[in-house]
């Protein structure tokens, strides 16, 4: 946790990336996941969001440096514990269309379509419509 908010307020690149990958190290899963007391899910989801930010926040150096592939890894990873993060499934979305992926990026978009839907009764924001657009446009 300290690690996390740390990161979020350091400037420099190399001590944010050092408490970043700490801070991946040492989450293991959801906190005492065996256990439904009211107090432990509301932990459990306050660090799988921390653990998620520290992905999102490798992703984006990575991304920033050039290394899509990486990038790609960690934002993948994050979508996996907060699916309806929309703006990461746009990067995904970009990187698959940097990389050529027109496909992947297609499935991307179709899973965050289902995911809003079925979780929040919505669709794709504009933004997230509009990159679709694009991508289709240059199949």
């Amino acid at each position: 946790e300290n690690a996390i908010k740390n990161a979020m307020v350091t400037v420099e690149e190399k001590e944010e990336e050092q408490l970043f990958r700490r801070a991946i190290e040492l989450y293991r899963g959801p906190f005492l996941q065996e256990t439904n007391m009211s107090w432990m899910q509301e932990r459990r989801a306050e660090l799988r969001q921390l653990y998620s930010q520290a992905l999102i926040g490798m992703g984006r150096l990575r991304r920033a440096e050039g290394d899509n592939e990486e990038a790609l890894g960690f934002f993948i990873r994050s979508l996996k514990e907060t699916p309806k993060r929309e703006d990461i499934h746009r990067q995904v979305m970009n990187i698959y269309y940097e990389q050529d992926m027109i496909s992947d990026a297609e499935q991307q978009y179709n899973l965050l379509s289902k995911t809003l839907d079925k979780t929040l009764g919505i669709g794709p924001s504009e933004e997230t419509r509009k990159l679709y657009e694009l991508i289709l446009s240059n199949k």
